[in-house]
């Protein structure tokens, strides 16, 4: 087994008790500054490089608070240096860092610094304590901050629409439709070159996450995508719109927050989906939940990620993580007869595929 796949000590690395503390503290500090900085548009400055107090006067921000986090970020951190002529930037490695973790929509740069764990779930570590105790309730006293929560899954996107591409030309699906389209991989999969030979829709049950969605497309110019106002648990309701299509792909990366209405009602829809004749497949995006004995073969990145993911939603009771055998087992009970798994680029992401109705003379996935 290579170093970067040796499994996560929690002792390894540090010196004493009171450095492993700091370090901690140090940590949580760093995440909450760069989520800020990053929300008022610090890190473009910062890749540019310039002074506190033009950053400051240009983003109309307090020079005397900023500069004390960009101070302590240079100082204590790893992302933001300091020159002589007191001018701020990013290291090498915040570069490498912001390089990662940026997209571009159209002519946006995006940046996700902490969007989700910092800023869609903050109100949760918040009133963690509350929620312990069992004077506050998640979805009664105290909700995620949902725009981050989106934000953080477009960044992710254009893998998973490569997945969803791959799996549409296998099937020789002529419509494609997203169940909660607030990911942005329809605004992906209509921007591509080919994408005009196909139709794409997104259905949500919220008229804001639509606004949402559609605003993603408008980013990239694209407006051939159709939106429907219809309910996943019951696609009775708007099947009739694709009732002229040949070949029909259902994807979603949200199976995981279906699963909080209920797993039966998630297996009603899907034979629901299943069963109508022009359906030419259903495909799970997931990350499935790794199970303790996989820990050694996973690198350190992937299980702190995917411990994350099963905390926060089963903490707050939103959705349901499976292993990958249980994500192949509700496909199946859903009408799925044969579920393929498949790698994508997307960090801790699988594709759970099932041709529901191959064509003549295809070979069944």
């Amino acid at each position: 087994m290579d170093a970067a796949a040796a499994p996560v000590s929690a002792s390894a690395g540090f010196a004493n008790p009171q450095e492993w503390f700091h370090r901690l503290a140090t940590h949580y500090v760093e995440a909450q500054i760069y989520f800020h900085l990053n929300q008022c548009g610090v890190f473009q400055r910062l890749r540019m490089g310039t002074t506190a107090a033009e950053m400051a006067r240009e983003l109309a921000l307090d020079e005397r608070i900023l500069r004390s986090l960009l101070e302590y970020a240079a100082d204590a951190g790893d992302l933001v240096r300091r020159d002589a002529d007191d001018v701020f930037g990013l290291t090498p490695f915040g570069a490498t860092v912001a390089d990662h973790y940026s997209k571009v929509n159209g002519e946006r740069v995006i940046y996700n610094m902490f969007d989700v764990r910092v800023g869609a779930w903050g109100p949760v570590w918040v009133n963690l304590g509350e929620m312990l105790r069992g004077t506050k309730v998640y979805g009664v006293d105290l909700h995620r901050a949902g725009t981050y929560a989106a934000d953080g899954l477009f960044k992710l996107a254009a893998p998973l629409a490569e997945a969803v591409q791959r799996v549409a030309d296998d099937l020789d699906a002529s419509a494609v439709v997203e169940l909660g389209p607030t990911s942005g991989i329809l605004a992906q999969l209509a921007a591509m070159p080919d994408g005009a030979h196909r139709r794409y829709v997104g259905v949500d049950t919220k008229p804001e996450s639509l606004a949402f969605a559609r605003g993603l497309a408008q980013e990239r110019n694209v407006d051939s995508i159709g939106w429907l106002l219809g309910d996943a648990f019951a696609p009775q309701g708007w099947l009739q719109a694709l009732a002229g299509e040949r070949r029909v792909l259902y994807f979603s990366c949200h199976f995981h927050e279906f699963l909080s209405h209920g797993q039966a009602r998630v297996e009603q829809a899907l034979q629901v989906l299943t069963a109508q004749p022009q359906t030419a497949g259903i495909l799970a995006l997931e990350q499935p939940r790794l199970e303790s004995e996989q820990r050694a073969d996973t690198t350190p990145t992937r299980w702190l990620y995917a411990q994350s993911n099963v905390l926060i939603h089963h903490l707050i009771k939103n959705a349901r993580i499976l292993t990958g055998a249980q994500w192949q087992e509700l496909l199946r009970r859903g009408g799925c007869s044969a579920v393929r798994v498949e790698p994508t680029r997307g960090f801790g992401f699988s594709a759970y595929v099932d041709a529901v109705a191959p064509t003549v003379g295809a070979s069944r996935v």
